[in-house]
């Protein structure tokens, strides 16, 4: 599976899609809410470096 590109500039543009994107991917593969929520943890703090 390839989830959507989404390109993040410097200003913090698609940010909160690529977040959103975490969670949908998340519910495709079948996580569970937790498991789905430390996804976009991680994500968020990837994408904060």
């Amino acid at each position: 599976m390839k989830s959507d590109v989404i390109i993040i500039d410097s200003r913090g543009n698609g940010f909160g899609e690529a977040i959103a994107q975490t969670g949908k991917t998340a519910k495709f593969v079948g996580l569970d809410q937790a498991e789905s929520l430390d996804l976009q943890l991680l994500t968020e703090e990837m994408l904060s470096l």
